[in-house]
């Protein structure tokens, strides 16, 4: 070791770098901090603080969702996704019937409309007359006969009824035009003297009778 190695106070240099290193350092005056920097640092705090509770104000002290319970999830099980199954190729489609081949079904318990049968009262006779014309004769009465004219009147309920009678001992069959049934017959009356009845019986629709009266005198 030179002389260029030891110092002033003989000690070797590089403990007296260490020495004048430190010495320099504790010299040194500690640096201050700016006032800018100390209020920049307080404003970031203080906005810090009002971020947290207007974040608390907004959220309304609404709790978190709080997840099912252990036994809660036993219960429900695993939740397995449905696969519906594809259709079958092979199934064909069913066609539905076209309109005009659709016709409404009857109901079996609808009862069926009963027509009310119109009972129509059988026809009657209503009245039956004779009238003679003339209706006397007076005169020779030797061997002979008078053929006065019978006038048939017969009177029906309905229209159009067959009728059926007699008079002076003949049997005659017509029509009603209408309700009313009308003829002319001649009648053979012996020339006797005194009264001869001439006399209508209906058969049909009803029964009935009528009669007349021709008056011989004989000279």
């Amino acid at each position: 070791m030179d002389d260029d190695d030891v110092t002033r106070d003989g000690l070797p240099r590089f403990l007296d770098l260490e020495h004048d290193d430190t010495d320099s350092s504790a010299a040194e005056p500690e640096p201050q901090r700016s006032p800018t920097v100390l209020l920049a640092s307080g404003g970031v705090a203080l906005l810090l603080v009002i971020g947290l509770v207007v974040a608390a104000l907004l959220s309304g002290g609404e709790e978190p969702a709080r997840s099912p319970s252990p036994a809660a999830r036993r219960a429900t099980g695993p939740v397995v996704p449905t696969v519906s199954a594809p259709p079958s190729p092979e199934a064909s489609p069913t066609p539905s019937p076209s309109p005009g081949s659709a016709r409404p079904s009857r109901t079996r318990n609808s009862p069926t409309p009963t027509r009310t049968a119109s009972t129509t009262p059988p026809a009657t006779t209503t009245s039956a007359s004779v009238r003679l014309s003339p209706a006397s004769y007076e005169g020779p009465c030797l061997f002979g006969s008078e053929s006065p004219v019978a006038t048939v009147t017969i009177r029906v309920s309905r229209p159009g009824t067959r009728v059926a009678y007699s008079v002076g001992g003949r049997e005659f069959t017509g029509t009603a035009q209408g309700t009313t049934y009308s003829r002319d017959v001649k009648v053979q009356i012996p020339r006797r003297s005194g009264s001869h009845t001439v006399a209508l019986n209906v058969s049909a629709p009803s029964t009935a009778s009528g009669s007349a009266t021709f008056v011989v005198k004989c000279r």
